[in-house]
Formats: structure tokens, sequence, C-alpha cells
């Protein structure tokens, strides 16, 4: 039996029914990227607006000598590792919305450029993914090492 075959990728062909596939993971992946994009935002301004309450609860337990640095240290930590958090999320709902994007594009058009650069854009979203998980789990060792030590 013969397959329609539409396009070439390395060699391998991407028939009807491989193409279906791509199309329905482009929709997933579109619908994820968007979901994630408004929570995002919302997250963002939820820390904007609860910043007042925490910074009281932040003078109180510096005036109970819990936190050994001032409001103002622990604070500025903090939103650090908020906006490095955020650029990083953002980094990585941006490349899977151009995977959903360009991927769709080739298929549509038969463009091989534009379908290896939203698979190019996955393997960026993959191996970002990869690097956080491996530095969770390192982080979780550690943690859970210093915590039979202390």
């Amino acid at each position: 039996m013969e397959q329609n075959t539409t396009q070439s990728l390395f060699g391998l062909k991407v028939d009807y029914e491989s193409g279906s596939f791509f199309r329905e993971a482009t929709k997933w992946a579109r619908f994820i990227a968007i979901v994630y994009f408004v929570l995002f935002v919302l997250a963002v301004s939820l820390i904007i607006f609860a910043g007042e309450f925490a910074s009281g609860v932040f003078e109180q337990l510096v005036d109970q000598g819990v936190l050994p640095v001032s409001v103002a240290e622990f604070k500025a930590g903090l939103y650090t590792i908020v906006f490095v958090g955020g650029l990083i999320g953002l980094t990585m709902l941006a490349l899977l919305y151009r995977f959903a994007s360009l991927t769709r594009q080739g298929l549509e058009t038969n463009r091989q450029a534009s379908f290896n650069d939203g698979l190019k854009s996955l393997k960026y979203f993959f191996i970002i993914s990869g690097v956080l998980t491996v530095l969770g789990i390192v982080i979780s060792l550690i943690g859970t090492v210093a915590a039979f030590f202390i």
C-alpha cells in the first residue's frame, strides 16, 4: 500500500497521518502556552498586589529576629528570584508557542524551513525543561541530605 507523502524530514516522510498528529500536537501546545501565559499574568498581578501584605509579615519576622536580614534585602532577593523565574517561564512559553505556530505553518504551507524551526523551538523547550528538572532534583537531594545532618 502506498501512503500519501507531503513532506520530507531528515529523510523521513511525513504522511497525512503523521501530519494530523503534528497538527493536533500544535493545537494542544498553543492551548497550553496561552493558558499558562494567562496564569503567569495572574501570578505576577498577585505578587504585585500581595507585596504590601508581605511587607508587614516580613517586618514582624525581622522584629522577632527570625529573619537575619532587613526587609528591603529580603524583598530584593525574593523579587530577584521571582524575576529570574519569570524570565525562564516566559522563555519556555514563547518556545512552546513558537513550536505550535511554526510547525503548523510549515504543515499548512509545505515549508520545510518553518516546520524545522518549529521542531527546533520544541527541542530548546525540552532542553530547558530537562535542565530545570535536573536542577530541581539536585536541590531536593541537597535539602534531603542537609536535613539528615542538621
